[in-house]
């Protein structure tokens, strides 16, 4: 022993170990961040397929859309026009 060690401090051995430890620590990491990273890949094409099946119902959606609100516009110029011929029915024949 050194005269620089101190009692119980950890040996050349143990340093080495440890070294060894945390080199196989990071070793898994990488290959843990690895995997992950295929895993995002595969969700990422994943949700791009289901981006292109998708597209042609939200076309549709749209369009429903905009012959819902046609609807609404007929039904109200239709409730005019009614309201306009009962105006006119009551001038032409009096009240």
């Amino acid at each position: 022993m050194s005269e620089y060690d101190a009692p119980g401090s950890p040996t050349d051995a143990d340093l080495t170990a440890a070294l060894r430890e945390f080199s196989a620590s990071v070793t898994a990491f990488t290959a843990a961040v690895a995997e992950l990273d295929r895993v995002v890949e595969r969700a990422d094409g994943l949700l791009t397929r289901a981006d292109r099946l998708l597209a042609p119902l939200a076309a549709t959606q749209q369009v429903g859309d905009q012959i819902k609100v046609a609807g609404q516009l007929a039904s109200q110029v239709a409730s005019a026009a009614v309201k306009r011929g009962v105006a006119a029915a009551k001038t032409v024949t009096g009240p």
